[in-house]
């Protein structure tokens, strides 16, 4: 399994770009979606996962505000598929014992960490700024899920 953490501060957007990523890849590869979770009782956060046509799997979680769950619920139970990309709050980089970040390469020694910047509220409303930079994200993560994908046997 090769996994890609989306890393940034509090409220920059994560989640919003990975339930993006999840509908513009349903609506754009002609995926499968085998499974959609709720993990919150607010319905923000998700774990998706997608079958592309050519069988490889991929599961996007968007919680990423217990560092826990991207270890005990995400690498250890998600094993069937082939491309995790999941939340990360910035916030673990700091943790000296139980770092996320150092126990998710025991999954995907290669994991590619993508850090999202937090954008001031004026600063997003003025410009656009927090739409574009989603948008952003997700065409990045986009090319990065689709060199995993080939590089995937």
């Amino acid at each position: 399994m090769r996994v890609i953490l989306l890393s940034g501060p509090d409220h920059c957007g994560k989640t919003t770009s990975l339930n993006v990523l999840f509908n513009r890849i349903k609506e754009t590869y002609g995926v499968e979606v085998l499974r959609k979770d709720t993990v919150d009782k607010w319905e923000k956060d998700f774990v998706y996962k997608v079958r592309y046509p050519d069988g490889k799997k991929l599961v996007i979680a968007t919680q990423g505000d217990y560092k826990h769950l991207l270890i005990e619920d995400y690498c250890k139970k998600i094993q069937d598929c082939d491309i995790l990309v999941c939340a990360c709050n910035q916030k673990f980089m700091r943790c000296r014992k139980d770092n996320p970040f150092d126990r998710v390469t025991d999954y995907d020694p290669l994991t590619t960490i993508v850090l999202k910047k937090k954008y001031k509220p004026a600063e997003a409303e003025k410009k656009d700024v927090f739409k574009k930079a989603n948008e952003a994200c997700v065409d990045h993560l986009l090319g990065l899920i689709e060199i995993i994908r080939k590089q995937i046997k």
